[in-house]
């Protein structure tokens, strides 16, 4: 992602979507909220979401750290062969 322009809305957007996330535009209709009561680990938007090898792997190096410009939030331990949270002892 190399700058900025405005979206649909008129508001500062980024460039392009994430190829691993070019999946979702596919996602069939869903329901976000199942019963009275919202319940994310119900959500059939979240569930689908999850399945998604691409997504999964977006999610995986949005927290690994992937993309310089982002926290890296869980490290790897090559000793071991596992993953942890950096903040975890």
């Amino acid at each position: 992602m190399d700058g900025e322009r405005l979206n649909a809305n008129g508001n500062k957007a980024f460039l392009g979507t994430h190829r691993n996330l070019q999946c979702v535009r596919q996602m069939p209709e869903l329901r976000h909220k199942v019963g009275d009561a919202f319940d994310i680990n119900k959500s059939e938007v979240v569930k689908w979401l999850i399945e998604q090898p691409e997504v999964r792997q977006y999610i995986f190096d949005l927290v690994r750290g992937g993309d310089k410009r982002r926290e890296q939030l869980i490290a790897h331990d090559p000793e071991r062969g596992t993953w942890k949270g950096v903040g975890s002892t």
